[in-house]
């Protein structure tokens, strides 16, 4: 059996995953994460409530929540909100 004990170039480690936020929808609880999780908004308006940051978010905006920080993100905007969100686990290096 052979391994892999480095992780070739130009691999990533980092899954990513679109949603849509629809308007008027739910307004998720406060959860926390055991990985890295990276927000880039694509369009719309979200809204950020998270331990250290609590933010309005439009399209080109970004943040990073850190494995165990509690946060919740909802639609802030008329019509859906697209985002993309990187997963990493946390004990992998970038």
């Amino acid at each position: 059996m052979s391994a892999v004990h480095e992780r070739p170039a130009g691999i990533s480690t980092e899954a990513s995953y679109y949603r849509v936020l629809p308007d008027h929808g739910p307004i998720e609880g406060f959860h926390a994460h055991d990985e890295l999780i990276t927000i880039h908004v694509l369009e719309g308006v979200v809204y950020l409530i998270a331990e250290e940051d609590e933010r309005a978010m439009t399209p080109g905006d970004q943040a990073v929540l850190h494995p165990g920080e509690l946060h919740r993100l909802f639609n802030a905007g008329d019509g859906a909100a697209h985002v993309l969100e990187g997963v990493r686990p946390a004990d992998c290096e970038m």
